[in-house]
């Protein structure tokens, strides 16, 4: 069974983004962070600000390795929770990682439009900076990253926006020469599409070639 795990940082439009996929996908929606708060019995806000960071992390990471969702669904993780070595495996484990990426401008516009309160993380512009480029790193370790800037909701779950697939392995775009570039380099496929992921596991069940034929550029989920 084959999860859709959406990724990214804070305010990158996760939540919203993964209901209108589910919607459309006639999928299940799971929310991370709800199954936190239900299993705390307050809110996210509320466990950082009475047990801290590293309480909220331990509910996450139990979470995360708990879920079994009964039916193909559509998973929203907090924006720090595959910044963690264990959760990234579990979440990969459950089907294709799709990452959500935006710049930090907009993501501040966001936060600053947003209820004040709600992101505890947010409250120092310098800190959300470095927390933002440190959490990069491991963004880029995801089977998918997709640009929203300028995109709205819709647009941005259109799956057919999203990179190439090959043949179901959803490890990037089946040109032989991506795989000569460095591993999840910035570069782009020969269809021009952004590809940070180059890593040919698995595809067409030969690590050495790709299989350049009609499913070549279907997109997972199909459109």
């Amino acid at each position: 069974m084959k999860h859709v795990v959406m990724t990214g940082f804070m305010a990158v439009g996760k939540t919203a983004v993964g209901k209108r996929l589910a919607k459309k996908l006639a999928r299940e929606f799971v929310d991370t962070d709800e199954l936190i708060e239900a299993r705390a019995g307050m809110a996210v806000a509320d466990i950082f600000g009475e047990h801290g960071e590293t309480r909220f992390r331990e509910l996450e990471s139990q979470v995360i390795a708990e879920l079994r969702p009964g039916r193909e669904s559509v998973i929203a993780t907090g924006g720090g929770a595959f910044a963690d070595p264990v959760n990234r495996t579990a979440l990969g484990a459950l089907g294709v990682v799709v990452c959500l990426v935006t710049s930090l401008e907009t993501v501040r516009r966001r936060i600053s439009a947003g209820p004040a309160g709600v992101r505890p993380l947010a409250s120092d512009p310098g800190a959300l900076e470095a927390l933002f480029n440190e959490r990069m790193v491991a963004y880029k370790q995801a089977d998918v990253m997709v640009e929203t800037d300028g995109l709205s909701v819709d647009q941005s779950a259109r799956t057919g926006r999203w990179p190439a697939f090959c043949c179901g392995c959803y490890r990037g775009c089946c040109s032989p020469a991506c795989w000569s570039a460095s591993r999840r380099s910035a570069t782009r496929c020969r269809w021009g599409r952004p590809y940070s992921f180059a890593q040919p596991s698995r595809c067409c069940r030969s690590s050495s070639s790709c299989c350049g034929g009609a499913n070549s550029r279907a997109p997972w989920p199909p459109d």
